[in-house]
């Protein structure tokens, strides 16, 4: 085993440790599928703990010593976010037990953007200029979430009528570009991943994120040209991970021509 933990929570590390001889049965399951997500209780502190996936021996191998681990990349990526003035749930450990790998940090009461923008009807139109200027700003900062899709984003807006702030969690496939902003190339690929639905948000966001960013018209027509490669390109990938859709697909478009 091996077992980092924040010098704020040394009085946990006990506990920490104990976590994985019973992960399965602690807390209450948060979210379950690749990866498992948990609420539970340590010493009368409430952590989130995510598991990452068993590893194959390969790459147990690889990450134990030739890259760093999802949960350490998450820990890391965590402490250099508050260091740059972002906030994420503050990071409490990371711990290697076996082929698993756990990330562990504090509770988030603020609520994803998803909910917000992609799963109400009608969407939150008040949400969209924050939320673009907010992913703007962590462009022009350097920080590049490669997943900065809205489930990864969380956001609570103050009952005193004040700004909206903003989260961001899933933090282990992260690039900092330190000292300068992210390059304008990746920023439009980032962009390109933040929705897929519901049709109409995506349009608004990036207009907002071009506005804050004080880009031109011409840079606006290329996120939405890029956007829809990115889209036939998906579309493309789902067909050929499920041949019998690709086929379908391709009857349809036998009988329309």
């Amino acid at each position: 085993m091996k077992l980092i933990v924040h010098p704020n929570f040394a009085s946990l590390r006990d506990g920490i440790a104990s976590l994985a001889s019973n992960f399965e049965t602690q807390g209450t399951v948060l979210y379950n599928k690749r990866n498992q997500v948990r609420l539970v209780e340590v010493d009368g502190t409430s952590l989130v703990v995510k598991r990452f996936k068993h590893l194959s021996a390969w790459r147990a191998f690889i990450y134990r010593y030739l890259r760093r681990s999802k949960a350490q990349r998450a820990y890391e990526n965590a402490l250099h976010l508050l260091q740059l003035g972002f906030n994420t749930p503050d990071p409490v450990a990371w711990m290697r037990a076996g082929r698993y790998y756990y990330y562990i940090c504090m509770p988030s009461m603020k609520r994803s953007v998803k909910d917000e923008l992609v799963l109400s009807s009608p969407y939150n139109t008040k949400l969209v200029e924050p939320y673009a200027q907010y992913v703007a700003q962590l462009h022009e900062s350097g920080v590049l979430h490669r997943d900065c899709n809205p489930s990864n984003v969380l956001y609570e807006k103050p009952q005193d009528g004040t700004a909206y702030s903003f989260e961001l969690i899933d933090i282990n496939r992260m690039r900092f570009y330190e000292g300068r902003p992210v390059p304008k190339r990746a920023c439009i690929k980032n962009l390109c991943t933040l929705f897929w639905e519901p049709k109409g948000v995506f349009e608004e966001v990036v207009k907002a994120y071009a506005d804050a960013r004080g880009w031109p018209a011409d840079d606006y027509e290329k996120i939405m040209r890029a956007k829809k490669r990115s889209n036939k390109s998906y579309a493309r990938g789902k067909h050929f991970a499920h041949p019998i859709h690709y086929l379908r697909s391709l009857l349809n478009a036998k009988s329309i021509s």
